[in-house]
C-alpha cells in the first residue's frame, strides 16, 4: 500500500508475550536487535520474563518490525506486532525505572 504525501507513516511496536526457555538464543536475539552488550541483554531478558506482555521495541518502521519479530520468533519468543503512536525508535531499558546521580569521581550511582 502506497503512502500518500503528507500522510503519516504508521510505526509499530513489538510486545513479548512469552520468553523462551532457551535464554541463550533469546539473549543473542536481544543483543542483535538492540545492539546491547551481554549484561544489558541479560537484564532485559530477565525483565521481560518477570513482566510478561512488555514492549521490547517501539516506534519502528513496519519492515524493521517484521524483521525483528522474526528474529525473536526464531529464538523461541512469542511476540505480538502492534501499531504504536511513538514516532522515535526506542528499546526497552529496565534500568530507566530507578533514580541515578553523578558521584564526585564522575561515576553514575543508583540512588537508594
Amino acid at each position: 500500500m502506497a503512502v500518500e504525501k503528507g500522510e503519516p507513516v504508521s510505526k509499530q511496536q513489538i510486545r513479548i508475550d512469552q520468553v523462551p526457555s532457551d535464554r541463550v538464543g533469546f539473549i543473542r536475539a536481544l543483543r542483535l536487535i538492540g545492539q546491547m552488550g551481554l549484561k544489558q541483554a541479560t537484564d532485559v531478558a530477565a525483565h521481560l520474563d518477570r513482566f510478561r506482555h512488555s514492549v521490547v521495541v517501539a516506534g519502528i518502521e513496519p519492515a524493521v518490525a517484521a524483521h525483528i519479530s522474526q528474529v525473536l520468533r526464531d529464538a523461541g519468543a512469542e511476540v505480538a506486532l502492534e501499531e504504536c503512536s511513538i514516532g522515535t525508535p526506542m528499546v526497552c531499558s529496565p534500568t530507566a525505572d530507578a533514580k541515578y546521580e553523578w558521584t564526585a569521581s564522575r561515576l553514575i550511582r543508583k540512588v537508594t
